[in-house]
């Protein structure tokens, strides 16, 4: 075997062994996010989607390739569940974008 098809089963027996987590990472800094900015969190199968204070905010729910999957829309401290299959999503909203992952 050559050096570089050595190199490439390293690199797959790596890849393979690191631990996969279910993750909520924010594109924007954290300075920007606010205690009144909207929250997402990771359920089973599912995302719940926070907001805080008396402002209005549009959540658009994109998969990974650009589609939209999802627009909702919330305001009062209200709180909406949405139901994805296992996968990875952009969320963004007027505050934040967030990439997750759904397993």
């Amino acid at each position: 075997m050559t050096r570089r098809t050595i190199y490439i089963f390293a690199l797959c027996a790596i890849l393979s062994a690191a631990p996969i987590r279910v993750a909520a990472q924010s594109i924007m800094p954290d300075a920007i996010e606010q205690s009144d900015a909207p929250t997402v969190d990771i359920r089973h199968g599912a995302i719940v989607l926070k907001t805080h204070g008396i402002q209005t905010y549009n959540f658009h729910i994109y998969s990974i390739t650009g589609q939209l999957i999802k627009r909702v829309t919330l305001s009062n401290g209200a709180t909406a569940t949405v139901e994805l299959p296992q996968g990875c999503y952009i969320i963004k909203c007027e505050k934040w974008s967030k990439k997750i992952a759904l397993s």
